[in-house]
């Protein structure tokens, strides 16, 4: 399934460019169902005024003002602040929740700077991700309808992840679990994830020292060579 990353990179390929939907589908090889969700995303991205389209059915990179890049701090409300990149942080720019998304928390992401049409001030507006932040997350296993989805434990980590029937690694409901991202929220689309390592139950004191550990990139185990040289140290005391 191609993202909406790939689409955007496409156009930024081609600066300029009108395409068609038969450009795209032609560039990306689709399916006839595949085709579909494309003909959805370009929808999604007009509308999100990232892209625009003529009578004629050609999209182009909409006209954009000024742009920036740098890093996303979301707030557990929906809402976020970019960092922009070069700066000590003391200058940052708000995103509205409904122009936050597909980024996550921590990403390196272009945004358009924007004007408020509320009051004025400026504001952004996220269009790509530069660079992501996370390749695997730490999360609650939930049922919802017989689908299993993963809840980050971390608050900014907004974004509930669908695991595939058969990524659920054993956990049961409840679980808390270690997850590698396997395709990343967009604009219209839901994030998935795949079990790699199952913890345990939330309220076990060792599954919440683990937790904390991943989420703050603790060291939670002796390397290799230290397990080593414990092992050869005598059980006991020579007699004398």
């Amino acid at each position: 399934m191609v993202t909406t990353q790939q689409i955007l990179d496409l156009f930024a390929r081609h600066p300029g460019k009108a395409l068609s939907l038969r450009d795209l589908q032609a560039a990306f090889a689709l399916d006839a169902g595949e085709r579909k969700v494309l003909g959805r995303q370009l929808k999604q991205l007009e509308r999100d005024g990232v892209l625009s389209s003529s009578k004629g059915g050609k999209y182009t990179q909409a006209r954009r003002g000024r742009t920036l890049a740098g890093t996303i701090a979301l707030h557990r409300d929906g809402f976020a602040f970019v960092t922009p990149d070069g700066t000590d942080g003391s200058a940052t720019l708000f995103i509205p929740a409904r122009h936050v998304r597909p980024a996550m928390h921590g990403d390196r992401v272009l945004v358009a700077v924007e004007r408020s049409p509320r009051d004025g001030r400026p504001e952004g507006r996220v269009l790509r991700i530069l660079e992501r932040a996370h390749l695997t997350l730490v999360g609650r296993i939930e049922l919802v309808d017989d689908v299993a989805r993963l809840v980050p434990v971390d608050p900014q980590l907004r974004e509930s992840f669908l695991v595939p029937r058969d990524g659920a690694g054993g956990a049961r409901p409840g679980d808390v679990v270690i997850a590698q991202i396997e395709t990343y929220p967009e604009r219209s689309q839901l994030a998935t994830a795949r079990v790699v390592e199952v913890l345990g139950a939330a309220d076990d004191p060792a599954v919440e020292i683990r937790v904390a550990a991943e989420r703050f990139g603790l060291p939670h185990a002796f390397p290799a060579d230290v397990l080593a040289a414990a092992a050869a140290v005598p059980q006991s005391a020579p007699d004398r």
